[in-house]
């Protein structure tokens, strides 16, 4: 739609922010975590920049879940990154942390290391995120995700975060793990996903108060050659 309306109605100079979906009930298993992996593709274009709303679901709002009513975050978000590709400023602070890589932990092919980028001071893992109880009521089975990693078996199981390395302008690492000791699964990790579900459970912001974008990978051939200290997040 961008590149049809620069060859077609306005000029090829034009900026454009795109607000990535937030939360909302669809009829599709991930149609809205699909959806919004397409928007997040606009970022190759040039003169576009993206914000997420992903953190601000509303079920009780009138004009349906899909209008939260809540449109100040994503005011501010838009005019801290569109004022920035306006200036053409490289600075990352006013972005989301994206997805870079994910690669096996060096000391279990049951943990992954993730990489984040696209912010400069730091990055961290927020608790008591709790789901709301009319996702709960329409089932678990779209709603209320965070991190979770697909075993040997193609099933994607509910995992937990650490912060993994300290940040640095290049970026920052994230270990993740299963949450439950249970065994009766193959351990051996094949993806990680993270809020990846029509309602999902955010908990990856940056210092400066920009959610994550969400994301799903394969992992990585290899394991990483890093062997960081992890430690729980407080």
């Amino acid at each position: 739609m961008i590149d049809d309306w620069k060859s077609n109605y306005i000029a090829n100079s034009t900026y454009f922010g795109v607000v990535q979906l937030s939360p909302f009930i669809s009829a599709g298993n991930t149609f809205v975590a699909d959806l919004r992996m397409a928007q997040e593709s606009a970022l190759d274009l040039p003169n576009v920049t993206l914000v997420t709303a992903v953190d601000l679901g509303d079920f009780e709002s009138p004009f349906t879940s899909s209008h939260p009513r809540n449109k100040k975050p994503i005011g501010w978000r838009l005019a801290r990154t569109m004022g920035l590709l306006i200036d053409n400023d490289t600075e990352p602070a006013c972005r989301s942390p994206r997805f870079e890589k994910a690669r096996l932990h060096p000391e279990s092919f049951s943990k992954v290391l993730v990489w984040f980028r696209n912010f400069s001071t730091g990055i961290e893992l927020r608790e008591n995120v709790s789901c709301p109880i009319k996702a709960e009521q329409h089932g678990v089975q779209r709603f209320c995700k965070g991190f979770e990693l697909r075993t040997g078996e193609n099933m994607w199981l509910p995992a937990r975060a650490k912060v993994a390395s300290p940040a640095t302008r290049e970026g920052a690492s994230i270990v993740v793990e299963f949450k439950s000791d249970d065994n009766s699964h193959d351990r051996n990790v094949t993806g990680v996903r993270y809020a990846f579900s029509d309602w999902p459970l955010c908990t990856v912001y940056s210092s400066e108060g920009f959610p994550a974008l969400p994301f799903s990978s394969d992992i990585d051939v290899g394991v990483s050659e890093e062997s960081p200290l992890c430690a729980n997040v407080h």
